[in-house]
């Protein structure tokens, strides 16, 4: 029997209902109070100045000049993460370039690297990689610490080193470049890279993501 015109005009509200009902939810969040404090780190003296140059060193680079560099998947470069939030990395680490980032594209997806294994779930061993490890250590790749930096991350240090030797005159022309002839830079094997694009993948769900999207 045909659906009359009022039942057929019900239906799409109906199924918008049921659309929103999924999209918000209602989630218990829970916070433990943990058995002893964690100790609490200041800053301060030569520590607190050390750092209070660091961060003007990097604002005055931010302001005053652009990379216009290409960074390819597979490259190794070392990156600081000067400010972290509790269990997030920190410090000067090496990072493995994820994605192509053209001239013209000042953020790219990169991985931190690590020389010790803390979570088995989301760590991935890279073995050792030549030209960055020491003694043999293998290379750990942090997983879930995956995230977006932007470029001048890899190469700030030696810029401001630049900028900072006597043999350099400081670029006052707009459009004057900054280059840097030798920079070291570490590759992934094609076998690894193909490997660990594989586990972020699926660490983070994206084969799951593009089976449900189709």
């Amino acid at each position: 029997m045909a659906e009359s015109k009022q039942e057929q005009t019900e239906k799409p509200s109906e199924e918008k209902e049921q659309t929103n009902e999924e999209c918000v939810v209602r989630k218990e969040l829970t916070f433990r109070k943990r058995a002893k404090e964690l100790q609490q780190r200041y800053l301060k003296g030569e520590e607190l100045l050390a750092m209070q140059e660091y961060i003007n060193r990097h604002i005055y680079l931010y302001r005053n000049f652009e990379p216009t560099f290409t960074a390819n998947p597979g490259e190794i470069y070392f990156s600081e993460f000067p400010v972290a939030y509790g269990n997030e990395i920190h410090g000067r680490h090496p990072v493995v370039v994820l994605n192509k980032s053209g001239a013209k594209q000042q953020v790219m997806t990169v991985v931190p690297l690590t020389s010790k294994s803390c979570n088995k779930v989301s760590d991935y061993d890279l073995g050792v990689i030549e030209g960055l490890s020491k003694n043999n250590e293998h290379s750990i790749a942090v997983i879930n610490q995956t995230r977006a930096i932007d470029k001048r991350r890899l190469v700030i240090e030696k810029v401001i080193e630049v900028l900072q030797s006597r043999e350099s005159k400081n670029p006052s022309e707009a459009g004057a470049e900054i280059r840097l002839d030798t920079i070291k830079i570490c590759r992934l094997p094609k076998d690894k890279m193909t490997l660990l694009r594989n586990k972020v993948k699926r660490f983070m769900g994206y084969n799951q993501l593009s089976a449900h999207q189709k």
